[in-house]
């Protein structure tokens, strides 16, 4: 039976939810962020939206997943959600002093 990535690789990121910095735009990139970039670097580019989509969901407005939401749309082809997660990344990135290229350093 073949299964996601992100579903394997997630099942460490539980035990590693309570040692998580606060939520927010600018705080370092957590797991979730960081397993996004796997897939999406694997020419996975939907399995790495999924990812994404549910760190967004525990992390509003979080910019390393914005970023990597962004990236995995473009390769999908999906212009405009791609557009829409570009200018809100860039809100929520907007003070940062740090340029991103992936979704991890």
């Amino acid at each position: 039976m073949k299964r996601p990535i992100h579903a394997a690789l997630s099942m460490p990121v539980l035990a590693l939810g309570a040692c998580s910095a606060p939520s927010g735009a600018h705080r370092h990139t957590g797991s979730d962020a960081a397993l996004g970039a796997a897939p999406l670097a694997g020419g996975r580019p939907a399995e790495a939206e999924a990812v994404y989509g549910d760190d967004l969901k525990r992390n509003p407005e979080n910019g390393w997943s914005l970023f990597g939401l962004a990236r995995s749309l473009e390769a999908q082809g999906k212009a405009a959600d791609a557009a829409t997660a570009e200018a809100r990344f860039r809100k929520a990135w907007a003070r940062a002093d740090v340029t991103l290229s992936a979704s991890r350093f």
